[in-house]
Protein backbone atom coordinates (compact mmCIF):
# COMPACT_ATOMS: atom_id res chain seq x y z
CA UNK A 1 0.00 0.00 0.00
CA UNK A 2 0.99 3.59 -0.44
CA UNK A 3 0.50 6.50 1.17
CA UNK A 4 -0.87 9.62 -0.01
CA UNK A 5 -1.60 12.83 1.46
CA UNK A 6 -5.22 14.93 1.28
CA UNK A 7 -5.51 18.38 2.52
CA UNK A 8 -8.16 19.93 4.11
CA UNK A 9 -9.09 23.06 5.94
CA UNK A 10 -6.98 23.70 9.58
CA UNK A 11 -9.05 21.96 12.48
CA UNK A 12 -10.80 19.76 9.92
CA UNK A 13 -8.31 17.07 9.72
CA UNK A 14 -10.45 14.05 12.27
CA UNK A 15 -13.86 14.94 10.98
CA UNK A 16 -12.33 14.70 7.12
CA UNK A 17 -10.81 11.10 8.41
CA UNK A 18 -13.81 9.90 9.90
CA UNK A 19 -15.84 11.17 7.13
CA UNK A 20 -13.92 9.32 4.82
CA UNK A 21 -13.25 6.19 6.83
CA UNK A 22 -17.22 5.43 7.02
CA UNK A 23 -17.88 6.49 3.39
CA UNK A 24 -14.74 4.70 1.46
CA UNK A 25 -13.06 2.35 4.19
CA UNK A 26 -9.59 3.18 3.55
CA UNK A 27 -7.06 3.68 6.38
CA UNK A 28 -6.83 7.54 6.85
CA UNK A 29 -4.85 8.63 10.04
CA UNK A 30 -3.98 12.17 11.22
CA UNK A 31 -0.39 12.26 13.06
CA UNK A 32 -0.70 13.67 16.45
CA UNK A 33 1.73 14.20 19.44
CA UNK A 34 1.73 15.41 22.72
CA UNK A 35 2.61 18.68 23.17
CA UNK A 36 3.26 20.35 27.03
CA UNK A 37 0.83 23.83 27.31
CA UNK A 38 0.86 26.00 30.53
CA UNK A 39 -1.64 26.94 32.75
CA UNK A 40 -1.79 29.95 34.76
CA UNK A 41 -3.76 27.84 37.42
CA UNK A 42 -2.61 24.22 36.91
CA UNK A 43 1.27 24.69 35.73
CA UNK A 44 1.87 22.42 32.83
CA UNK A 45 -0.52 20.06 31.33
CA UNK A 46 -0.41 17.50 28.16
CA UNK A 47 -2.61 17.72 25.19
CA UNK A 48 -2.55 15.87 21.47
CA UNK A 49 -1.34 18.11 19.07
CA UNK A 50 -1.77 17.49 15.01
CA UNK A 51 1.91 17.28 14.02
CA UNK A 52 0.48 18.50 10.04
CA UNK A 53 -1.92 20.82 10.60
CA UNK A 54 -4.47 20.76 7.69
CA UNK A 55 -3.37 17.03 5.88
CA UNK A 56 -4.92 13.82 6.46
CA UNK A 57 -3.25 10.59 5.42
CA UNK A 58 -4.19 7.69 3.66
CA UNK A 59 -3.02 4.25 3.08
CA UNK A 60 -4.52 3.35 -0.48
CA UNK A 61 -3.76 1.07 -3.77
CA UNK A 62 -6.16 2.27 -5.88
CA UNK A 63 -5.82 6.17 -5.65
CA UNK A 64 -8.34 6.30 -8.38
CA UNK A 65 -11.06 5.46 -6.46
CA UNK A 66 -10.02 7.51 -4.01
CA UNK A 67 -10.34 10.18 -5.98
CA UNK A 68 -13.38 9.80 -7.44
CA UNK A 69 -14.87 9.22 -4.32
CA UNK A 70 -12.87 12.61 -2.81
CA UNK A 71 -14.15 14.48 -5.54
CA UNK A 72 -17.94 13.44 -5.53
CA UNK A 73 -20.88 15.49 -4.55
CA UNK A 74 -21.77 13.34 -1.29
CA UNK A 75 -18.29 14.67 0.21
CA UNK A 76 -18.04 17.96 0.05
CA UNK A 77 -16.35 20.64 -2.00
CA UNK A 78 -12.63 21.68 -0.82
CA UNK A 79 -10.26 18.53 -0.44
CA UNK A 80 -7.68 17.78 -2.45
CA UNK A 81 -4.81 14.86 -2.86
CA UNK A 82 -1.79 16.73 -2.42
CA UNK A 83 0.96 16.39 -4.48
CA UNK A 84 2.45 15.76 -8.09
CA UNK A 85 5.52 14.54 -9.52
CA UNK A 86 7.31 15.49 -12.98
CA UNK A 87 4.65 13.59 -15.33
CA UNK A 88 1.59 15.13 -13.13
CA UNK A 89 0.73 11.39 -11.47
CA UNK A 90 0.11 11.84 -7.82
CA UNK A 91 2.63 11.03 -6.01
CA UNK A 92 3.06 9.22 -2.76
CA UNK A 93 5.16 9.81 1.12
CA UNK A 94 8.38 8.25 0.64
CA UNK A 95 9.02 5.60 3.02
CA UNK A 96 11.74 7.77 5.06
CA UNK A 97 9.44 10.41 5.22
CA UNK A 98 7.01 7.68 6.81
CA UNK A 99 9.58 6.73 9.62
CA UNK A 100 9.93 9.90 10.53
CA UNK A 101 6.16 10.72 11.23
CA UNK A 102 5.75 7.57 12.52
CA UNK A 103 8.89 8.17 15.24
CA UNK A 104 7.16 11.46 16.13
CA UNK A 105 3.77 10.55 16.45
CA UNK A 106 2.47 8.95 20.27
CA UNK A 107 2.35 10.35 23.79
CA UNK A 108 5.96 10.65 24.67
CA UNK A 109 7.61 13.74 24.96
CA UNK A 110 11.52 14.23 24.31
CA UNK A 111 13.57 15.54 27.32
CA UNK A 112 16.88 17.55 26.56
CA UNK A 113 19.55 18.79 27.97
CA UNK A 114 21.33 22.43 26.71
CA UNK A 115 24.98 22.77 26.95
CA UNK A 116 25.92 26.06 25.50
CA UNK A 117 24.48 26.26 22.12
CA UNK A 118 23.95 22.53 21.68
CA UNK A 119 21.01 20.14 22.61
CA UNK A 120 21.52 16.70 23.75
CA UNK A 121 18.71 14.54 23.31
CA UNK A 122 18.12 11.82 26.24
CA UNK A 123 15.10 10.40 25.90
CA UNK A 124 11.82 10.56 23.94
CA UNK A 125 10.66 10.66 19.53
CA UNK A 126 13.90 13.45 18.68
CA UNK A 127 16.69 10.73 20.50
CA UNK A 128 18.96 10.81 17.49
CA UNK A 129 17.35 13.62 15.62
CA UNK A 130 19.58 16.03 16.91
CA UNK A 131 20.96 17.45 13.98
CA UNK A 132 17.52 18.08 12.51
CA UNK A 133 16.84 20.85 15.47
CA UNK A 134 16.80 24.14 14.20
CA UNK A 135 15.43 26.15 16.96
CA UNK A 136 14.59 25.53 21.01
CA UNK A 137 11.89 27.46 23.10
CA UNK A 138 12.91 26.26 26.83
CA UNK A 139 10.49 28.35 28.05
CA UNK A 140 7.42 27.34 25.76
CA UNK A 141 8.97 23.65 25.78
CA UNK A 142 9.20 23.45 22.29
CA UNK A 143 11.80 22.65 19.59
CA UNK A 144 11.33 23.32 15.51
CA UNK A 145 12.89 20.17 13.10
CA UNK A 146 13.54 20.29 9.38
CA UNK A 147 11.79 17.05 8.06
CA UNK A 148 11.23 16.08 4.78
CA UNK A 149 7.77 16.10 3.55
CA UNK A 150 6.32 15.32 -0.46
CA UNK A 151 9.77 16.20 -1.20
CA UNK A 152 10.42 19.11 0.24
CA UNK A 153 12.17 20.39 3.95
CA UNK A 154 9.04 21.45 6.41
CA UNK A 155 9.96 23.37 9.77
CA UNK A 156 7.60 20.92 12.52
CA UNK A 157 7.55 22.33 16.18
CA UNK A 158 7.26 19.03 18.50
CA UNK A 159 7.57 18.97 22.39
CA UNK A 160 10.75 19.32 24.18
CA UNK A 161 11.31 19.46 27.83
CA UNK A 162 14.56 21.12 28.70
CA UNK A 163 15.43 19.45 32.27
CA UNK A 164 18.78 20.40 32.56
CA UNK A 165 20.75 23.68 31.84
CA UNK A 166 24.72 23.50 31.30
CA UNK A 167 26.45 26.81 30.73
CA UNK A 168 29.65 26.69 28.77
CA UNK A 169 32.42 28.04 30.69
CA UNK A 170 34.49 31.02 29.28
Amino acid sequence: MKTYVIMTRTGEEEYLAETLRKSIGADFFVPKQKKLVKRMDSGWTEQWQVIFPAYVFVNTDDIEQLCAKLYSPQISLGYFVVGKDEEGRISTISEEEMDYIRQLTGDEISKGIKEGARIHIISGPLKGMETQIKKVDPHKKKAWIELPFLGEARMVDVPLDIVKVIKEQV
